[in-house]
């Protein structure tokens, strides 16, 4: 597993090719002098950050908020000794989140994608990021404790020497970082807020879609994954991946009409001649028509 550090797209400059559509799900992993959004495969929170995201605690902690002006002198050693951030894990712009709910559209969403996901590390000595958009990543922060509050500065070598947001929490689950407001959530937030839930399709049988990216009762698909990225994709569709394992998914075109959810075959005009994934195409015929009971 990489280490867990900011974004890293292999998509980027280039067509969705199936590589690039098949590692979506969010994280941020090791990467180089860019950061780049990825999908699934490579991109599983590890078990450590999910642990950690558990100890959320802000109810202890007394935030006293200041303008999130740079900082010119008194720059910080982050050598010192590591302290533990109650408020580790995956968090989600709430402009993004709403628009995701409204249009029930990864594609159409991702223009409000404008710094829409923020890593937050278990402890301060771990780097953190706030990703531009869900196709670019964002410089690397670090998390310093002053007093009773914590601040994000931008980092130079060991040192921490401009400040760049505060953090002020509004309830367990919503913090303020600068001015955007996020909410936890983890890697899988777009499974959850658009698929998870169980559904009776055209045949009275159940389906369900779990929260982390799994089916039950459609047939030989066992695992899913919606597409986040749209940018460069030649097929004009919001997109989901199913299929029997990670390394085994087939592409999807999808839409959502009030309660019901339609899964629709892909209608290809151009496919990578190396594994056969749709390049350019168009959203096909219905495959699945599941309406949402729960």
């Amino acid at each position: 597993m990489p280490i867990v550090k900011p974004f890293l797209n292999e998509c980027s400059g280039g067509p969705a090719t199936r590589k690039c559509a098949k590692t979506n799900s969010v994280l941020f992993i090791a990467g180089q002098d860019k950061f780049y959004y990825i999908r699934r495969i490579m991109i599983r929170l590890s078990v450590t950050l999910l642990a950690c995201s558990i100890l959320f605690a802000c109810n202890s902690t007394n935030i006293n908020p200041k303008p999130n002006a740079p900082v010119a002198s008194n720059a910080i050693n982050v050598k010192t000794p590591d302290t533990v951030v109650p408020f580790a894990g995956f968090w989600l712009n709430e402009t993004y989140l709403k628009k995701i709910e409204h249009t029930r559209s990864p594609r159409e969403s991702q223009g409000a994608s404008n710094n829409c996901c923020l890593f937050i590390p278990a402890s301060t000595l771990q780097p953190a990021s706030m990703a531009t958009d869900v196709h670019e990543g964002g410089p690397e922060m670090d998390i310093v404790k002053k007093d009773n509050s914590y601040q994000f500065y931008y980092k130079a070598d060991d040192t921490a020497s401009r400040q760049a947001y505060n953090i002020q929490f509004i309830a367990a689950n919503k913090l303020k970082f600068g001015q955007y407001t996020f909410i936890k959530t983890d890697e899988h937030f777009m499974a959850d807020i658009l698929f998870s839930g169980k559904y009776r399709d055209t045949l009275g049988n159940i389906v369900q879609f779990s929260k982390d990216g799994h089916i039950k009762g459609l047939g030989t698909y066992t695992v899913y994954d919606p597409l986040y990225d749209y940018v460069g994709s030649g097929v004009d569709a919001d997109q989901v991946y199913m299929g029997q394992s990670d390394n085994d998914m087939e592409q999807f075109g999808f839409t959502f009409r009030q309660d019901t959810l339609f899964i629709h075959n892909v209608n290809c005009l151009v496919r990578d001649s190396s594994d056969n994934t749709c390049l350019e195409g168009t959203l096909g015929d219905i495959k699945y028509k599941l309406i949402r009971i729960h």
